[in-house]
């Protein structure tokens, strides 16, 4: 008789363990499809942020060349504007010339 109460309660046992290890098992497939999901979220980020840095050089390009056009308009325009005061002041000016 003690025989078997050992046994069953070896059984019972056994068959906890297994149950255990049947819910440890389930806990870590959950687990491996998040770290997939968030690896494929990482790669996606990746892709994104490549294509976002490849903008702003673009962007940032732009703007160079604008302000390299926007430099060399300012040196004309001052050059004109000083060509057109130094006109003015060596033109004599003659009281009663016309």
């Amino acid at each position: 008789m003690r025989e078997r109460e050992q046994y069953l309660k070896y059984g019972s046992k056994e068959e906890n363990l297994l149950e255990q290890l049947v819910i440890l098992e389930k806990g870590i497939e959950e687990q491996e499809k998040l770290v997939a999901e968030l690896k494929k979220n990482i790669r996606s980020q990746k892709i994104e942020l490549k294509a976002y840095r490849k903008r702003q050089d673009e962007a940032d390009q732009s703007v160079k060349i604008t302000e390299e056009r926007l430099a060399k308009r300012l040196v004309a325009l001052y050059k004109y504007a000083r060509r057109g005061t130094s006109t003015h002041e060596e033109t004599p000016v003659v009281a009663g010339a016309h």
